[in-house]
Parts: structure tokens; C-alpha cells; sequence
């Protein structure tokens, strides 16, 4: 993914500029309806392995639908995606051991499909 920023205006005396750093995910969630009617749901399970945690959503058939939400580091940018009706489970993996300046966590993985584990 490419992002470009703009600044409107930068203050008087200073020179706007992009800085290099990658844009990668840095944070998922799982809304009930899209996403600005903020209803983001709270993981209903997480694991824990040596190197890595894991938030788990199960996804009960929903009127407004079920929606997965990306954060990038390095950009104020999202992007949001409705789940097919037939995905019932998601699963986002993040490294235990790095962040993003911030705190953000580093992403591993995001997995959703049918069914259990």
C-alpha cells in the first residue's frame, strides 16, 4: 500500500517534508456495522505463545454485519472491509516483543474463515 500525506499548511518558519518510515499494520479490529457507527467489538478470546499474542472475535450472524478494520503505523490512514456472512471467526497475531514508535503493536498475521481454531 502507498500513502501520501499532505500538510496544509506547515507553521510559519517551517518546511513540511515525508518522512521514509513504512506504512504497516499496526492495529486490527472487528466492528458490528461499519465502522463509523462505532460498534468495535472486544475479542472474545486471545492467545499467548513465547514470541506472540493473539486477539480472537467470533462472529455471530449479524443484521448490520461484521466489519474488519486495519491501522497502519506511520499514517492516520485505515481501511475498513465488510466480512462475507459466511466468516464466523477472525484472529489478529501480534509480536510480543516490537512495537511501532507509540506503542503500536507489529502485526504478524490476520486470519479470518469459518469455524473453530
Amino acid at each position: 500500500m502507498t500513502v501520501t500525506q499532505t500538510l496544509a499548511a506547515p507553521p510559519s518558519g517551517w518546511t513540511a517534508g515525508l518522512d521514509k518510515l513504512p506504512t504497516e499494520v499496526a492495529g486490527v479490529s472487528v466492528f458490528d456495522g461499519p465502522p463509523e457507527e462505532l460498534a468495535d467489538l472486544v475479542p472474545d478470546d486471545g492467545k499467548n505463545a513465547a514470541d506472540t499474542r493473539s486477539d480472537i472475535w467470533n462472529l455471530p450472524q449479524s443484521d448490520h454485519g461484521d466489519w474488519l478494520v486495519c491501522r497502519y503505523a506511520n499514517t492516520t490512514v485505515i481501511l475498513s472491509r465488510r466480512l462475507p456472512a459466511t466468516l464466523t471467526r477472525c484472529e489478529a497475531i501480534y509480536e510480543k516483543q516490537q512495537t511501532f514508535a507509540g506503542g503500536a503493536p507489529v502485526v504478524r498475521s490476520v486470519k479470518c474463515g469459518p469455524g473453530g481454531p
